[in-house]
């Protein structure tokens, strides 16, 4: 399990939680996506091994494949195009599913 679950998984909630109305400075917004890519990429690498103990034809290894092809997708795309904001949301959410995955595993 990667470390510091729970300090990622305080941030991506409190990120989520950001509106306009509360949204904090973009240096703040980029730092915390910047975290969470990092983590998320740490857990990428985790479900990785994972998935080579796994048969590909069973439901978590199809789970699996569809999941790390969604998160390398995810990962590599620089930017929505819909704001810092967002882009930090949605690192935020995918770190929320991959960990959900992770204890899926389990």
């Amino acid at each position: 399990m990667p470390v510091d679950r729970e300090v990622h998984l305080r941030l991506a909630a409190a990120v989520l939680g950001w509106t306009a109305a509360t949204v904090p400075p973009a240096g703040d917004i980029d730092l915390a996506a910047l975290e969470l890519t990092g983590h998320a990429r740490v857990i990428q690498d985790e479900l990785i091994t994972r998935a080579a103990g796994l048969r590909s034809r069973s439901e978590d290894g199809d789970l699996l494949a569809r999941s790390l092809a969604d998160t390398g997708r995810r990962l590599s795309a620089a930017s929505s195009g819909r704001g810092a904001l967002a882009d930090a949301q949605g690192r935020a959410r995918l770190v929320q599913g991959l960990h959900q995955l992770l204890d899926r595993l389990e």
